[in-house]
């Protein structure tokens, strides 16, 4: 249901432009780089708990991410391109980290042990990723360019707010509700570049996206966190 209505204002802001355009910042504002900085901020504030909350947000969101994400980017939705979505590694590893987790499936510990490792690269990597990023695109060009302001405004102001107003009459814990606005109110995911690379649109355009939310974030995700 979050979901449908983040996409009810992707749909709303991108319907008077090009396609080509539309679907960059569509999948720019819909899909939040909820698993490099959410993931690290719930640690940090919440814990182990936490974490547990916000990965089981970052399992749906990435599971949209490729088979949504790669369908509205690719602007391809037959049998043949929905097979392959839907048989890629990201969607396949989702779905057994799901089943492990519903049949309690114990990993051995020689290869829990270097997974756990990889998952405590996340914070430094997902910091000098963001970084990479930012350094690539031209700030002077980004600042000047206005829409990037309006776009910051709906993806770091309006759609965690709109979950605020849902969660006023949806009985959830506290923690729920915190870590689910958190991962709305991060700035766009830098995987939105990359699949414009990949299909040919304007990466440099979700480059620009990527760099000005998350430059803007650092003010108003602490903001968003004090209405939760």
């Amino acid at each position: 249901m979050l979901f449908f209505l983040i996409w009810c204002i992707c749909k709303w802001v991108v319907r008077k432009l090009d396609k080509d355009y539309a679907v960059v910042e569509l999948v720019a504002l819909m899909y939040s780089n909820c698993g490099f900085i959410g993931i690290p901020m719930a640690q940090g504030i919440f814990g182990a708990e936490g974490v547990f909350y916000m990965t089981a947000y970052v399992a749906m969101a990435n599971f949209l991410l490729w088979s949504h994400g790669v369908i509205v980017m690719s602007g391809k939705s037959d049998i043949k391109s929905l097979k392959k979505v839907f048989t890629s590694p990201t969607i396949i590893s989702i779905i057994l980290g799901i089943i492990c987790f519903v049949t309690q499936i114990r990993v051995p510990q020689i290869i829990e042990e270097p997974m756990e490792m990889i998952a405590n690269m996340n914070t430094p990597m997902a910091m000098m990723v963001a970084g990479i990023n930012i350094a690539q695109a031209d700030l002077k060009q980004v600042f000047c360019h206005y829409r990037l302001y309006w776009l910051s405004f709906v993806k770091l102001i309006v759609m965690p707010f709109a979950l605020v107003g849902v969660f006023y009459f949806v009985p959830v814990s506290q923690l729920v509700k915190t870590i689910v606005i958190l991962a709305t109110a991060c700035p766009a995911g830098v995987t939105g570049s990359l699949f414009a690379l990949r299909y040919e649109k304007d990466s440099v355009y979700a480059a620009e996206i990527f760099a000005m939310t998350t430059i803007i974030s650092i003010v108003t995700v602490p903001f968003s966190m004090l209405f939760c």
